[in-house]
């Protein structure tokens, strides 16, 4: 069994988030694919903004960063969805949130994933 996984590799994993999710989601219910996202989803936006940094516990992780969402459907928000055209790459859970329809989320950065080193 391996007992070293270099960060690269981890990197490699994480970057297939950031180099293809370019699509975040707030949603009312979590979804298991893009059409999922269609049904749930309340707000829609473009999305690049990704971070790879060393874990907190250890290995690597990655953050997504702040982001203002347009709400398009009124509704209570529980999930953060990210994805594109094809795929949903990861979804979060989020404080429950009533929203209306043309008002705004704004999501703080926070953690997506985090591949820990192998002890």
């Amino acid at each position: 069994m391996a007992k070293y996984i270099n960060d690269l590799v981890m990197d490699a994993a994480l970057s297939l988030i950031s180099g293809s999710a370019v699509f975040a989601a707030v949603c009312s219910a979590q979804p298991a694919d893009v059409a999922g996202v269609g049904t749930y989803g309340l707000g829609t936006v473009g999305f690049t903004d990704w971070t790879l940094d060393d874990g907190d516990t250890s290995g690597r992780k990655i953050t997504a960063g702040g982001a203002t969402i347009v709400v398009g459907t009124s509704g209570t928000i529980d999930h953060i969805a990210f994805y594109d055209v094809d795929t949903l790459y990861a979804v979060g859970t989020i404080a429950p949130t009533a929203v209306t329809a043309s008002g705004t989320v704004i999501t703080a950065a926070f953690d997506v994933d985090e591949i820990r080193d192998i002890a």
